[in-house]
């Protein structure tokens, strides 16, 4: 097998997803160190770079890379044949999934020039997007979904390490118009929403935690060179 790359597990425990770089993902039973199906995409090279699960298992997304192009492939737990897949427009970075599986996000990016980042919404029966967003010069490194699937949480940044400041989006999954973003003072690299959509915090390579409320895109608080 390859290097693991993501790991994500069920909110009531009992199943496990991973995605490696043999072009697999494997989906564990939690009594079992022996996985209950895989899917393999070893004859097209594709490496899994992320994966979600819902909160019972139910259902599995996973984000593939392939040089410049990637892909979104949508799985039920009974089985390695997938529901739906979907190529999508540069290298998919992120992925998260609301609690019951009726929402999938995802954010991809090219790895040349223009750098375009695009964020995907989709829904559960179809492979066609509800939306996408996306940024020219600016890179998606992770994207988060509130337990209902209400609210969606992505963060822009320019292409490379330490290279100019990230932008947080906060969307409605009504529309891709963003209720509101913010300029951090740095490159941002994670966010993460809680589970009713309240509050959103992200993380920068300068040290930097925000916490936001979601009606605001005034931090709650910002802490800046921990440690």
């Amino acid at each position: 097998g390859g290097d693991i790359n993501a790991v994500a597990i069920s909110a009531d425990g009992e199943y496990i997803v991973s995605g490696s770089d043999d072009n697999k993902v494997y989906f564990f039973g939690k009594n079992s160190s022996t996985s209950l199906w895989s899917h393999d995409k070893s004859n097209v090279g594709y490496d899994v770079s992320s994966v979600a699960i819902s909160a019972t298992g139910e259902y599995v997304a996973a984000g593939y890379v392939n040089n410049a192009a990637g892909s979104v492939y949508f799985f039920n737990r009974t089985g390695s044949s997938y529901e739906w897949k979907t190529t999508t427009q540069g290298n998919i970075n992120s992925i998260a999934i609301s609690a019951d599986g009726e929402y999938i996000v995802a954010g991809s990016s090219y790895t040349d020039s223009p750098y375009t980042g695009r964020l995907y919404l989709f829904g559960k029966d179809s492979s066609t997007p509800i939306w996408t967003y996306s940024i020219n010069s600016k890179q998606i490194p992770s994207v988060s979904i509130s337990a209902d699937g209400q609210y969606i949480v992505a963060v822009y940044a320019p292409h490379g390490e330490n290279s100019g400041a990230g932008i947080i989006y906060v969307f409605s999954k009504d529309s891709s118009t963003p209720l509101w973003s913010y300029t951090a003072q740095s490159q941002v690299k994670s966010v993460a929403i809680s589970a009713d959509g309240e509050y959103i915090v992200t993380s920068s390579y300068q040290s930097e935690i925000h916490l936001h409320n979601k009606n605001s895109s005034t931090p709650v608080w910002t802490s800046i060179d921990l440690g």
